[in-house]
Parts: C-alpha cells; structure tokens; sequence
C-alpha cells in the first residue's frame, strides 16, 4: 500500500512538472516566432508565423506558404514587379486581398509602415511597395495577408499548446526552401528538448 502512495505522488509531481509555469511564460511584448506542434491541424498546421507586438494586439506573417503567383501576374503593367523573381507569400486569413511588402531597413520605408523587429519593416501602403518593388526588387518578400491576434488571443493560443514559441529570427522571412522550414525547426526543437 505504501509502494503504491509513493507511486501515485510520484506521478502527481511529474504531471504538475509537465504543466507550464509562471516562470516559463513567454513574453510576448517582444516578437517571437511561433512554430505549430505537431497535432496542430486545420489551417495552421505545419506553420511558422511571425508574431510582433502592436498595442493590444499581435500581427504577423505565414512564413513557409509560398503561392503559385508572381508579383507580375498580379500586376501585369507594373514593369518593376516582373523582376521579382521570389513568388508572393499567403502571409495569412486577414486582408488577404492586400499585398504587404516586408523588407530590411534601418528607417521606415514611408507612411504606414510598422517596425516588425529591430531593422525589418512591414509595408501597406501602395506608393511605398512600389518604391520597394522598383528600388529592392527581391530585397524583399510580398504576403497576400496577414495573421492578427486580438487582446488575448496569442497568449491563449500559447496556453491550449498550439505553438513552440522561440525568439524571432528575422532572417526566417527570407529562408530559402521554405517548403521544409517547418520539418527543419521542428527537428531542431524536439533535438534541443531531448533528455538522455
């Protein structure tokens, strides 16, 4: 009987253990990566977004779903944008009928631009995307979307175990082969939290 208490706790502690703590919350006033776990399915699944903070909420970017489409097939008259060679990105569900331009720059690249992390901007409007069309070509990666959390909602996303979450990495927006971006940081993930 007494085995059997000392089992029973035992297994008590390694559950409470497993649970997450205050002190391994993440904090979410700087940007982060978030990478989908592997029972994530639906829409997100297999994804890694871009999570930066904008007042109450978050916004983003899908960084590892290119399309099918050119920026010149979407603007056939614009010469500039048929020397993009990097296709255009399903950045995510919200405004997906709006391109964004996303780019390093140590200033902001014009009006309505938003400082995503330190030196990359996010571009919404159009005279300053067709600057950086016409002056960056593929020094920069277009999104059709973007991902918006509301007040909340990335954090309990986080809490329900939806998401890895790892500091941002600013060159990810620009990963060559992102078709095995997610296979690749997953490894690398479950590599670094393997105990022997």
């Amino acid at each position: 009987m007494h085995k059997r208490l000392v089992i029973a706790v035992a297994a008590v502690v390694l559950f409470l253990f497993a649970l997450p703590t205050a002190a391994e919350s993440h904090d979410l006033s700087i940007p982060k990566l978030l990478v989908a776990k592997r029972h994530l399915a639906g829409a997100w699944k297999e994804t890694i977004v871009s999570a930066s903070p904008a007042n109450e909420l978050h916004v983003g970017f899908i960084l590892n779903q290119p399309t099918t489409r050119q920026l010149g097939s979407l603007f056939p008259s614009h010469e500039p944008s048929h020397k993009v060679i990097s296709p255009v990105y399903f950045g995510g569900p919200k405004g997906m009928r709006s391109l964004f331009a996303v780019t390093h720059a140590p200033v902001s690249p014009g009006p309505g631009s938003f400082e995503l992390t330190k030196g990359l901007f996010m571009a919404r409007n159009n005279r300053v995307i067709d600057k950086i069309i016409e002056e960056r070509n593929d020094d920069a990666r277009y999104f059709a979307g973007l991902v918006i959390w509301g007040a909340g909602e990335l954090e309990e996303e986080i809490r329900r175990g939806f998401w890895h979450v790892l500091e941002e990495r600013p060159a990810l927006f620009f990963a060559k082969e992102p078709m095995t971006l997610w296979e690749r940081l997953i490894d690398e993930i479950e590599v670094k939290n393997r105990t022997f």
